[in-house]
């Protein structure tokens, strides 16, 4: 009896080390399974917030061009865009702590996004150099802010630059009577004013007024250059401010003025890219178009040009600052004619826009199609 007893004590115990082993070993196991699920968890959320990010940017980069087609694509272009790139604060230094090629892979593709579509940094001056050794035909324009800049640094911005033609914008008769002696041909109408070191034959212009404002939307004269004649056109479209004013304070209320102020540059451009295309000469326009490269306007009418910031420009080329960010908005653009060797935005004169100045040179194939 005894001795059964203790058999039955030492079964008692194998049978406890036995159960005492395997409940061992399956509490062991649970977390090196829920380590591993955590890992796995961890590294796709970590890898979803990575690809949420690049598709975020890439749907930004598509509704920027719904400016000017929809109100708020046209207040989202006008809109700061750099605080898109806030997240590249946590995100970059995550990627290169985890050591991971694919997260690098997916984030730099959205960081090019971001420079190239979104901010629209333009590399082309680092290949043609800038500004350009050999001197061709040098545009200078500028919106002069209705006299806000100092006729001093605009009369020294020109004398170091040396433009061959210059197109100022919001440009008061002082202001132009002041900056420009008798060796210069000049021609104005309202605000706008075209200077030339060359002759100016003719001219044309066309008045705001039918499209409910005032002075004028566009100068063209027609310079003679020592490389032939070539239209120029001084251009300055209908301001946004007001429209993005009134959906600022007012919200969805204030869409109507804005759609109201789309329209209006929707049939002034056509207006001036009608009368331009009807000329038989090289066409350079320059100006304040007051809208972002993105505008459907901008592709519709201009984009059959080509801007010399996007085809020579080096940087961002923002010309329009406010407290917040800056914006492109003033552009030189030129015909198949030319060829664009450089362009920079030059320094400040005062006024609330930044002078544009490109350098072109006739392609020899127009050059000899002259009579």
């Amino acid at each position: 009896m005894q001795r059964r007893c203790c058999l039955k004590g030492k079964t008692r115990v194998a049978r406890g080390e036995a159960t005492a082993f395997i409940s061992l070993k399956m509490v062991n196991s649970r977390p090196a399974t829920f380590r591993k699920f955590q890992t796995w968890r961890d590294t796709n959320v970590v890898a979803a917030a990575y690809v949420a990010y690049l598709l975020l940017v890439l749907a930004f980069a598509f509704a920027l061009h719904q400016a000017d087609v929809t109100w708020w694509g046209t207040v989202l272009a006008f809109a700061p865009r750099w605080p898109l790139g806030l997240p590249l604060v946590a995100l970059i230094p995550i990627a290169l702590a985890r050591r991971s090629w694919p997260l690098l892979l997916v984030q730099g593709l959205a960081v090019l996004v971001l420079l190239g579509p979104v901010l629209g940094l333009k590399v082309s001056g680092v290949v043609s150099g800038c500004p350009s050794k050999s001197r061709g035909l040098r545009v200078l324009s500028c919106n002069v802010g209705s006299g806000k800049a100092e006729v001093r640094l605009l009369t020294d911005l020109i004398a170091s630059i040396a433009p061959d033609v210059v197109a100022l914008q919001e440009c008061p008769t002082s202001v132009s009577a002041e900056v420009f002696d008798a060796a210069w041909f000049v021609e104005r109408e309202g605000q706008l004013c075209v200077a030339s070191r060359f002759p100016i034959v003719q001219h044309m212009s066309i008045d705001r007024r039918p499209f409910g404002g005032w002075g004028a939307v566009a100068l063209v004269c027609r310079v003679t250059t020592p490389d032939g004649p070539v239209d120029f056109a001084n251009v300055h479209f209908t301001t946004v401010r007001p429209g993005l004013e009134a959906v600022m304070a007012r919200k969805l209320a204030g869409a109507p003025a804005l759609q109201a102020s789309i329209d209006r540059r929707w049939r002034e451009s056509e207006a001036v890219a009608q009368l331009i295309r009807s000329g038989s000469e090289p066409v350079v326009i320059a100006g304040d178009f007051n809208m972002t490269e993105e505008s459907a306007i901008f592709r519709t009418h201009w984009s059959d040009y080509t801007d010399a910031f996007s085809a020579a420009g080096l940087g961002f080329g923002y010309t329009k600052h406010t407290d917040w960010h800056g914006v492109r908005i003033d552009y030189v653009l030129a015909d198949a004619d030319f060829d664009l060797d450089c362009c920079w935005v030059g320094d400040d004169v005062g006024s609330d826009h930044l002078p544009v100045v490109a350098e072109m040179r006739r392609v020899a194939s127009s050059v000899d199609r002259m009579p």
